[in-house]
């Protein structure tokens, strides 16, 4: 057994979060799952049958079923990390800057090991003592699908989408 805390929602980390759970799902895993803030899985609407009621037992069990010891794994942003439900624990955590704040070390250092979704992300951490292990973010394929729009054949748009940044490679 193992814990989860994540974000139960639809934001960034929410998709990854519901993509993991997903294939914990699919895989016949129930850990215990603590969600972080405010849950709401409305707008995910390709949801497996029996995927809302295994995740209400998860959560409902959580306090019930969780033990210290065992591995927990957080997702979530740096800044929320230093609460967490198990003594073994791992977070996952995208990180925005070129550089590391010595409270952000702080909650890094207390932790057993560190992912990234970066390699960006991982020499920012390593550049700080913190060593971070790769794991590209997690999608789910059903979660991905066309939405039509009005295309004038004669008309081209281009687009630039995101912050011109050099992390974000634009």
């Amino acid at each position: 057994m193992f814990s989860l805390e994540l974000p139960i929602c639809p934001t960034s980390l929410g998709n990854v979060s519901m993509g993991i759970m997903l294939e914990l799902f699919r895989r016949g895993l129930a850990p215990s799952i603590f969600p972080i803030g405010p849950s709401d899985i409305s707008k995910f609407s390709s949801l497996p049958e029996g995927f809302q009621l295994w995740l209400e037992g998860c959560i409902q069990g959580a306090l019930r079923n969780f033990k210290r010891d065992e591995p927990g794994i957080k997702i979530f942003q740096i800044q929320g990390a230093a609460s967490r439900v198990s003594n073994k624990a791992r977070l996952y955590c995208p990180h925005e800057t070129t550089t590391l704040t010595d409270t952000e070390v702080n909650v890094l250092q207390q932790y057993d090991s560190v992912f990234v979704p970066s390699s960006f992300n991982q020499k920012v951490f390593e550049k700080h003592g913190i060593p971070a292990e790769v794991c590209p973010n997690f999608y789910e394929k059903d979660f991905i699908y066309p939405i039509k729009v009005h295309k004038d054949e004669g008309v081209t748009v281009w687009s630039l989408v995101g912050k011109m940044e050099k992390r974000k490679n634009t």
